[in-house]
């Protein structure tokens, strides 16, 4: 019988593929939701059965890994792309919201949410042929009425892993406030609550590490947030309740729909902080509850984005070619700051830049250096 014959077993089959996955994202950063849900989507898309790549737009940063080692997030090499092109096999690349365009030049793209549109920047309204799906319910609505156009599909990805956080009840006198984007959007933080403050800070030496920071979480009385952030989510995980500092920035939890209030209250609402720390256990159960729900969402997804550009795209095919990692780093900064300038002013902007520098001058403080505080307090 001659090589290639039907009836040859190789024990699988050459079989319609579906189109891979691109993902645009900056590398793997701890600090950052919206990096972790574009990484942990490649990795689910891979683990599904789907062939899902990331397209980093960020330099590397010394020697820090661009992913996460316990991920399968491949980084997509030219060499992939053309024989994805070549198999005509289109890619899906999917950018978040504060990307400006189409970078790629992709025919077949998907637009994601992970953030109220336009309000880091960005644009607040795609191109028509762009597939729009949002993080959550309040993101789609809010696209909804700025767009007038038809509510999005949900993908809630799960930011956070909750075997890295352990549950606490005995906690010490003092208090963790947080403002990271706020400082850099807005300004300093007021005070608020009556104890000793430690704040969380995103750049600059005051940066704590991951290790320190999931100590904070556990044993502070209680977390005054400025922004929607899932250090929320990993407070209420740690056992720790989350007071939410309404502002110009911040009126609505963006994954009210998904995760509830168990834990967390408005700091303005009555018996705010006996009622985030008598519910914690229901906020806990919500994010449980929104992990074993995922596997479904995504499959709703994959099935969704395929046939949807297999109805629009069947005829359209582009190859896509990756442009050298500087270009794209500069070209997305250069763009976003020119949004951030129009839409919030010189204000904001300069405070954005001088927190994107600090952060990436990546001076920290000794890992350490709060446990003594901790300890006398």
């Amino acid at each position: 019988m001659g090589i290639g014959s039907p009836s040859m077993d190789y024990g699988f089959h050459f079989g319609v593929r579906t189109s891979p996955y691109y993902i645009y994202t900056p590398r793997w950063i701890e600090s950052s939701a919206g990096i972790r849900v574009l990484h942990y989507l490649c990795h689910a898309l891979n683990c599904a059965g789907e062939e899902a790549f990331l397209i980093l737009s960020d330099v590397p940063n010394r020697t820090e890994p661009r992913i996460n080692p316990k991920l399968k997030t491949p980084i997509l090499t030219q060499e992939q792309a053309i024989a994805h092109f070549r198999g005509k096999r289109n890619p899906i690349v999917v950018y978040p919201e504060t990307i400006k365009g189409n970078p790629l030049g992709s025919t077949n793209t998907v637009r994601y949410l992970l953030n109220y549109a336009g309000l880091l920047g960005g644009n607040s309204n795609f191109h028509p042929n762009e597939y729009v799906i949002a993080f959550s319910a309040n993101i789609a609505k809010h696209y909804q009425e700025i767009t007038n156009k038809a509510a999005a599909k949900v993908l809630f990805v799960p930011p956070v892993n909750p075997s890295e956080f352990e549950f606490n009840v005995q906690k010490k006198p003092f208090q963790l406030v947080y403002a990271g984007k706020y400082r850099s959007f807005v300004g300093s933080p007021s005070q608020v609550g009556d104890l000793p403050t430690i704040e969380i800070r995103r750049d600059g030496k005051e940066m704590q590490s991951r290790s320190l920071l999931k100590q904070l979480l556990s044993e502070a009385s209680v977390l005054y947030c400025f922004e929607n952030s899932s250090l929320i989510t990993e407070a209420i995980l740690s056992g720790t309740p989350v007071l939410l500092v309404e502002n110009e920035f911040f009126k609505s939890l963006i994954a009210e729909s998904e995760l509830g209030w168990g834990g967390v209250r408005f700091m303005k609402d009555k018996n705010a902080l006996e009622d985030a720390t008598l519910s914690i256990q229901d906020g806990i159960r919500s994010y449980n509850e929104s992990i074993n729900l995922f596997p479904k969402s995504l499959h709703d997804f994959i099935s969704e984005s395929q046939s949807h550009f297999l109805e629009n795209n069947s005829s359209i095919q582009s190859q896509i070619r990756l442009r050298k990692e500087y270009y794209l780093f500069f070209t997305h900064k250069i763009s976003l700051g020119s949004e951030i300038l129009k839409s919030k002013g010189l204000l904001a902007f300069t405070r954005v830049v001088f927190h994107y520098f600090r952060k990436r001058a990546g001076l920290k403080k000794n890992p350490g250096v709060f446990d003594s505080e901790i300890g006398e307090i």
